[in-house]
């Protein structure tokens, strides 16, 4: 019996797949665009609702490595731990009442709802519920 050896040499991507969500200021509906969409000039957005935006340019990314010989993770401004945003009070309890109508206990309601806001903060409770759900299905 043969026993597969591995490379020592960590591999790098030999290509991408990028995208990027945009939220509509009217609605909240959440529109992906690929890298190649995004970085076109005066790419227009035309939205469900009947809102047409633009998109800013994105012009590059840059793909960073860690650096193998730092060992250390010190907090920096870019990194550093953000306190999750609190779901507002009237939102949650829209939101948990209709879940609990689904036949969800008001704990794991109230769970849901707030990591749901925690990921992806939205303002309208109809959109709240749907990203819920859809959290839960994933």
């Amino acid at each position: 019996m043969k026993i597969m050896q591995t490379k020592k040499k960590l591999q790098k991507p030999i290509d991408q797949d990028i995208h990027l969500k945009y939220r509509c200021q009217k609605c909240s509906q959440e529109h992906w665009l690929s890298y190649k969409e995004a970085s076109t000039i005066q790419f227009k957005i035309v939205c469900d609702c009947g809102e047409v935006f633009r998109v800013k340019r994105v012009i590059g990314f840059e793909l960073k490595f860690k650096n193998q010989k730092s060992k250390q993770n010190k907090p920096t401004s870019d990194n550093a731990i953000k306190e999750p945003e609190k779901t507002p009070i009237d939102l949650l309890e829209k939101s948990v009442i209709l879940l609990v109508g689904y036949g969800f206990t008001k704990k794991e309601s109230i769970d849901l709802i707030n990591a749901s806001y925690t990921k992806n903060p939205v303002n309208d409770f109809a959109l709240l519920v749907k990203q819920t759900l859809e959290n839960i299905r994933n």
